[in-house]
C-alpha cells in the first residue's frame, strides 16, 4: 500500500490536471465562438483593419501613443500600445470583420469616448460601437453597439446643440443621411430627423462662425497672370473660406483658365469703376467677418496666415498686419518699413496684407463724412490703406471717450511673420511690370498730399504710435530699401 500509494496519487493528479486542462480548452473555444475573439478577424479583408492613437502637440507633430513622452504607464504591467482596437479586442458575435472610422469626443469631465463603425461580414449590415477612456486615451474601456441599422454605415460624425449631442451617421447605400440624438449618451441613440436627403459616404458637423475668413484681393486686367498662383498659394490655408478677387477693370477673369477654384470657392466681383476704394467696399454677400485684405503680390505662409486668425479672433476690433509703417513729423511724413523698424514704433498696418472686420471697418470707411477723403484716394490713385488707418483710429478713439471705465482697445497691431527661415513673406511686388509705387518720388509727393487731406477731413491726426516688442523674437534685417526688411 505504501508503495503504490504516491504513484496512484500522482496518477490522479495527472488525470484530474488532463481533465483540467480539457476543460479549459472547451471552455476557450465556446468562449471565442460566443463572444468573439481573433478568429473573427478575417485575414486580408476588413479585419486586418484597425484602430491606433497618436498624440502630440497639434495636427502636425503626432506620434504613437506608446512613443510619447512623457510616458505615463511605466509601472504597468501592459503597457500602451497601438492599435489600441481590433476586431479581436470586442466580444461580440463572430460576424464582426472589423472596425473602423474613429471619431473621438471629450465630454466635460475630460473622459474620452472613441465612436467607430463596426463592420459586419458581407454588405448590408453595420453598427456603431464605442469605448470610453478616462486616462487620457491610453486605454479604453469597451461597450456594446451602440446604434445598429440593416444597412451599411459610414463615419460617424457628432456635435453639440443647445446641451444636447447629436451624431451624423451617412447611410450608404441609402438615399437619405439620418441624423441620432443621445437619449443616454453614450450607450443609447434615437433618430431625430433626415439630416440631408442625399446619399453620403463622409460627413462633419463644425460650428461656421468666426471659424473661417474671406481672403480679399483686389486687382484688373493688367495683373490678371499672377491672379493663378495668388489664389492657388491662399487656397492651401485651412481656415479659408473664399476668395473674392475685387475686379476693377479689364475682362473679367475665367474660371479655369485664369484660376482654379476647385479648392476653396473663388467669386470675382466686377466694379464698375477703376478706384482702390472698391477694396472695402460693404459686400453683402461677405460669408464671413474675418477679411484677410491681401495684395495680388503678397505671399504669406499659411503658418503665418493661420496664427494671424488666429490673434484676430481674440481680438476682432483690432486691424492685425504684417506691414507696420510710421506717420510722423511736421508736416506728417510717410517713412518705410526700415525707418520704422528703426524708430522703434509704428501708427499704421498697410492693408497690403491685413485682418479686418468686416461688420465694421468697411461701413466706417464708406461713412458719409469720410467722402472727401475717398475722393482724394480716387484722385491720386494711392492712400486707401492709410485711409483706412486713419477711420479704425477715429472710431476707436470715439468708442474710448464713450466708455471711459473700458479697457484700451488698439486700432492696428503688428504681426510678426514666423521667425523659420523657410517661412517667411515674400514681396514679389518689386518684381511686378505694373504698380502704383514703382516711381517712388511721385509716391511720396501723393502720401503728403493725402495725409494733410486726410487730417483736414479728420480733424486731427488720430493715429496712435506703439512699440515693437522684440523681447521674445529678434528685430528684422532692414539692409535694403529695395527689397523690405526681412524676418529670420
Amino acid at each position: 500500500m505504501s508503495q503504490w500509494g504516491p504513484i496512484r496519487n500522482l496518477s490522479a493528479t495527472r488525470y484530474c490536471l488532463l481533465t483540467l486542462t480539457l476543460l479549459q480548452c472547451f471552455w476557450a473555444h465556446w468562449s471565442v465562438k460566443q463572444r468573439g475573439g481573433f478568429v473573427q478577424c478575417l485575414s486580408g479583408s476588413k479585419g486586418l483593419w484597425s484602430i491606433g492613437i497618436f498624440k502630440g502637440s497639434g495636427p502636425f507633430d503626432l506620434q504613437p501613443v506608446e512613443e510619447y513622452s512623457p510616458r505615463q504607464d511605466t509601472l504597468t504591467a501592459w503597457p500602451v500600445a497601438n492599435p489600441v482596437l481590433t476586431c479581436a479586442s470586442l466580444f461580440l458575435d463572430d460576424e464582426v470583420a472589423g472596425v473602423a472610422s474613429p471619431v473621438l469626443w471629450r465630454n466635460s469631465t475630460g473622459a474620452i469616448t472613441m465612436f467607430y463603425t463596426l463592420q459586419y461580414r458581407g454588405w448590408g449590415r453595420d453598427a456603431v460601437g464605442a469605448a470610453t477612456s478616462v486616462d487620457g486615451g491610453r486605454s479604453f474601456q469597451y461597450a456594446q453597439p451602440v446604434l445598429q441599422e440593416p444597412w451599411a454605415l459610414g463615419t460617424p460624425s457628432l456635435f453639440q446643440h443647445a446641451g444636447q449631442v447629436y451624431m451624423l451617421v451617412p447611410s450608404l447605400g441609402k438615399e437619405v443621411t439620418w441624423l441620432y440624438r443621445a437619449t443616454s449618451f453614450p450607450h443609447s441613440w434615437e433618430r431625430e430627423a433626415e439630416a440631408l436627403p442625399f446619399p453620403v459616404s463622409a460627413v462633419h458637423v463644425f460650428q461656421h462662425v468666426d471659424r473661417w475668413f474671406t481672403v480679399l484681393v483686389m486687382t484688373y486686367a493688367a495683373r490678371r497672370p499672377m491672379l493663378a498662383g495668388f489664389v492657388a498659394h491662399y487656397a492651401a490655408c485651412p481656415s479659408v473660406q473664399e476668395v473674392v478677387v475685387v475686379w476693377n477693370k479689364g475682362p473679367l477673369p475665367e474660371p479655369g483658365v485664369d484660376y482654379d477654384d476647385r479648392a476653396v470657392p473663388v467669386r470675382v466681383r466686377a466694379e464698375a469703376a477703376n478706384s482702390l476704394n472698391n477694396r472695402f467696399r460693404v459686400d453683402p454677400a461677405l460669408r464671413t467677418r474675418a477679411v484677410l485684405s491681401i495684395d495680388d503680390d503678397i505671399r504669406l505662409t499659411c503658418a503665418d496666415v493661420e496664427a494671424g486668425f488666429a490673434v484676430w479672433r481674440r481680438a476682432p476690433e483690432t486691424m492685425h498686419g504684417f506691414f507696420p509703417r510710421r506717420m510722423a513729423g511736421e508736416p506728417l511724413t510717410f517713412h518705410g518699413e526700415r525707418d520704422t523698424i528703426e524708430a522703434g514704433a509704428y501708427n499704421v498696418i498697410l492693408t497690403g496684407a491685413a485682418f479686418l472686420d468686416s461688420a465694421t471697418a468697411f461701413p466706417a470707411y464708406w461713412a458719409d463724412a469720410v467722402a472727401p477723403a475717398r475722393a482724394t484716394v480716387d484722385r491720386l490713385f494711392n492712400g486707401e490703406d492709410v485711409l483706412m488707418n486713419f477711420v479704425l483710429a477715429n472710431r476707436t478713439a470715439a468708442l474710448q471717450r464713450g466708455a471711459s471705465n473700458a479697457a484700451p482697445v488698439r486700432y492696428i497691431s503688428f504681426l510678426r511673420p514666423k521667425v523659420r527661415w523657410e517661412q517667411r513673406r515674400v514681396d514679389i511686388s518689386k518684381l511686378s511690370p505694373v504698380g502704383i509705387s514703382h516711381n517712388f518720388a511721385k509716391f511720396l509727393d501723393a502720401t503728403q498730399t493725402y495725409l494733410r487731406t486726410f487730417q483736414e477731413v479728420f480733424g486731427t491726426n488720430p493715429l496712435v504710435l506703439q512699440e515693437f516688442d522684440w523681447t521674445a523674437t529678434p528685430r528684422p534685417f532692414c539692409g535694403s530699401k529695395t527689397l523690405g526688411c526681412v524676418y529670420l
